[in-house]
């Protein structure tokens, strides 16, 4: 008599356990969702990933999808996120640091043919390959390096904490320097950056806009900035160096290019000694080539783009069989930006082939490119 109590009593706990357990879960499945945000910032508090925050919304205690390993990087940061979604809303800061030491770093940028500095949008995620880039958006800072033109690689650093607008690179003597609108910043241990703050004024313009900045073998680097004649109001291009300790220009020049009212400037950079400028319009891109950057930009050739399509950016590299690559950033009328898109141009800048997708690990929004090599 006493083991068919136990045994009864045994059977009923448990399906008491079973009943609460089935209770417990519908509880979840009806249960309002959680909402967790996950930032996982630099060690300078600048997103590493897009977007920013990742939003996490599901019924608490099921199984969580965040992972939060990033190629590249470290987490330093405890991580409060089991493998199951809290019972709580909550926003958690997760903080990273490169995966790479300061003399790793320096041999990638010495390694590398082409160096890309540009941005990345982090408000929005990407889908298919398409951004949307309308309204008020956050962009951040980045540095790519590609040894063949077509593979790029983000640099695993800490970048500055700043809203970069469309900055251009430079790497000289153990120095990383990003050129801005607004400030120049430059590290030394690819983690704690100087800022200075730019002043693109003169007397020969006035609202000066920031363009590029273009590396010369003697001294610091030379901007090319836009800006309004104060005689005339015509906008033009103006070029200068830097001095050394202020990143200061004191000596403007007049770029020559001369350019009609329906082409847009979207890339200005070097190779060598010559200069390349490419412009865009409703139904083209014009490539122009200067033999110095004190010399006439001429029109060498024009390539075709859909007229729905407007170009952000865009830049010319030299690849080793001496031929070129035009790549730019393209983006429709409904504000997605559809990646970046590159053309192969003969010696004679004669397209040669049809246009391909660049290769890249996060979606450019702005971008220039350069030839360290060149």
């Amino acid at each position: 008599m006493k083991k068919k109590v136990v045994f009864f009593a045994g059977i009923l706990i448990g399906l008491l356990g079973l009943l609460g357990y089935s209770i417990y879960a519908l509880s979840i499945q009806k249960g309002q969702d959680t909402v967790t945000r996950v930032y996982q910032n630099d060690v300078n508090g600048t997103p590493i990933v897009s977007p920013s925050p990742i939003t996490l919304v599901s019924k608490a205690g099921h199984r969580s999808p965040f992972n939060a390993g990033i190629p590249g990087y470290i987490l330093t940061s405890k991580n409060p996120l089991g493998t199951a979604i809290p019972r709580q809303n909550q926003t958690i800061e997760l903080i990273y640091k490169s995966a790479q030491t300061a003399t790793q770093i320096r041999k990638a940028l010495a390694d590398s043919r082409y160096l890309s500095a540009g941005t990345q949008l982090v408000s929005t995620p990407v889908f298919n390959g398409h951004q949307y880039t309308g309204a008020a958006q956050r962009t951040v800072g980045r540095i790519s390096t590609s040894s063949d033109g077509l593979n790029w690689d983000k640099l695993p650093i800490s970048y500055p904490a700043a809203r970069l607008q469309n900055p251009a690179v430079v790497y000289r003597q153990g120095n990383l320097i990003l050129l801005d609108q607004k400030g120049v910043y430059r590290t030394a241990d690819f983690v704690k950056w100087q800022r200075v703050k730019s002043q693109f004024t003169s007397s020969r313009f006035r609202a000066g806009q920031f363009l590029t900045a273009i590396t010369v073998k003697s001294g610091p680097p030379v901007v090319i900035v836009s800006g309004k004649n104060p005689q005339t109001g015509q906008r033009g291009y103006y070029y200068g160096q830097l001095t050394t300790k202020k990143f200061q220009v004191t000596a403007w020049h007049q770029l020559n290019l001369t350019l009609s009212k329906s082409e847009n400037l979207v890339g200005l950079n070097a190779i060598g000694k010559r200069m390349f400028a490419v412009t865009s319009s409703k139904k083209q891109l014009r490539l122009y080539v200067g033999q110095s950057l004190g010399d006439k930009l001429k029109h060498v050739g024009s390539y075709e783009k859909s007229p729905k399509q407007s170009i952000t950016s865009a830049g010319v590299i030299r690849l080793k069989n001496k031929q070129y690559r035009l790549s730019f950033n393209r983006v429709d009328h409904r504000q997605f930006q559809l990646g970046t898109t590159y053309i192969d141009l003969s010696k004679q800048y004669k397209k040669t082939g049809k246009q391909h997708q660049l290769r890249t690990d996060f979606m450019w929004h702005r971008f220039k490119i350069s030839d360290s090599k060149s």
